[in-house]
């Protein structure tokens, strides 16, 4: 993990409105008050329903992307993550379709990995 990196997840998967709030004051707290954000501070973010303009942080403008620019705005989600995630999807269901007597075991009876 990168220095000063802010990882958070929920056990789904799916952004909450919680976890946002709660990774806007870990992300913009750390600034201080004589940081990079005592100026008002532009916060692009997509449309998804747990961002929110309701936080309290201060000088913290934040704006949306609008629905139907990703391909415009996001170049990465539709030539890396869209494709990369599509293979992930593709080789699990090859994996779990697979017949068990087509698969190859451990010698301790766990499913040997394919990648």
């Amino acid at each position: 993990m990168i220095l000063g990196m802010v990882v958070k997840a929920t056990k789904g998967g799916s952004m909450t409105e919680e976890l946002y709030q709660e990774w806007l004051k870990e992300v913009f707290s750390k600034r201080g008050a004589k940081g990079l954000f005592c100026t008002p501070t532009l916060l692009l973010v997509d449309s998804a329903t747990s961002h929110t303009k309701n936080h309290p942080m201060k000088n913290i403008i934040t704006e949306f992307i609008p629905k139907g620019c990703t391909p415009l705005l996001q170049p990465l989600d539709v030539s890396i993550n869209k494709p990369f995630k599509s293979y992930v999807k593709e080789f699990w269901r090859e994996f779990i379709d697979t017949p068990l007597e087509e698969q190859r075991f451990t010698p301790s009876g766990n499913r040997q990995r394919v990648i």
